[in-house]
């Protein structure tokens, strides 16, 4: 039987890595062309008013710096996100506790994590640094075994990839390669 929305594992992460994947996830989306756009600002919905203030603002001015939005449809997107974000800026002033949780579909989830690894692949400003590929490499160990086995193979060649940038895990790659799959029903 195949997965639907209604049968696919969950995936829980703290509030704080699903800030992390969220912000690569808009850095990698802004200017594509692609589902991923639409994607990404309906997770931002979705997600971000679990957020503190300061993440908001960062996530206002990472979408307002961008110079190209991409098609029409992907700028209509991500200027209706940024406008719902700065109307809601004002309700997200409260503190959210370090240690709290959201539940995000597994489809959410690999889509967050591929985009985080293709935004380190594509950026420069990510390429040396340390902390964000441990944090990246936490986020595959967390999330991949919640992944169908194409969704897991999407994973293995990129981080198969990372190895163009002289940053490549084999441990991490052989451990993404050795997971089984198991559907939950």
């Amino acid at each position: 039987m195949a997965k639907t929305r209604e049968t696919e594992e969950a995936v829980i992460l703290n509030l704080k890595d699903a800030y992390f994947l969220l912000a690569l996830a808009v850095r990698y989306a802004l200017g594509r062309r692609t589902y991923i756009v639409a994607d990404t600002c309906d997770q931002v919905r979705a997600i971000a008013p679990k957020f503190e203030h300061q993440q908001h603002a960062a996530l206002i001015e990472e979408i307002e710096r961008c110079k190209d939005y991409g098609d029409d449809c992907d700028k209509r997107d991500w200027l209706s996100v940024l406008t719902w974000l700065k109307s809601e800026l004002p309700r997200f002033e409260t503190s959210t506790p370090a240690e709290a949780v959201i539940t995000i579909s597994q489809r959410d989830a690999y889509l967050f994590l591929v985009s985080a690894i293709r935004c380190t692949l594509g950026s420069g400003e990510y390429r040396n640094d340390e902390h964000t590929r441990e944090q990246i490499r936490n986020q595959v160990r967390t999330i991949a075994p919640k992944l169908t086995p194409a969704q897991r193979g999407v994973l293995i060649r990129d981080v198969g990839n990372w190895q163009e940038w002289g940053w490549i895990d084999w441990s991490l790659l052989e451990w993404l390669k050795s997971q089984p799959h198991v559907l939950s029903l």
